[in-house]
């Protein structure tokens, strides 16, 4: 699939990769939000989630991006091993 090159959220954020339907009614995406963060400064990826149910954000650091990628990563082998 390819990444849209817009923000679904229509936002300034600039994706790196994400899923998007046609109808844009629910999205997962991950992007520079190009913001200056005075208290962390070193968060520039935004994580972005958007189902029926829910609608986050959260912004990551490097670190932050790669242990959540992890513990998702994990989960899944975890759960298919039981």
């Amino acid at each position: 699939m390819i990444c849209s090159e817009k923000c679904p959220r229509g936002t300034k954020c600039k994706p790196i990769s994400n899923v998007v339907p046609d109808d844009g009614s629910t999205f997962v995406c991950v992007g520079y939000h190009n913001e200056m963060k005075k208290d962390y400064p070193q968060d520039r990826f935004r994580h972005c989630f958007k189902s029926e149910s829910t609608n986050s954000i959260f912004d990551y650091d490097e670190y932050d991006l790669k242990s959540v990628i992890s513990v998702m990563s994990e989960s899944l082998l975890i759960d298919e091993l039981r």
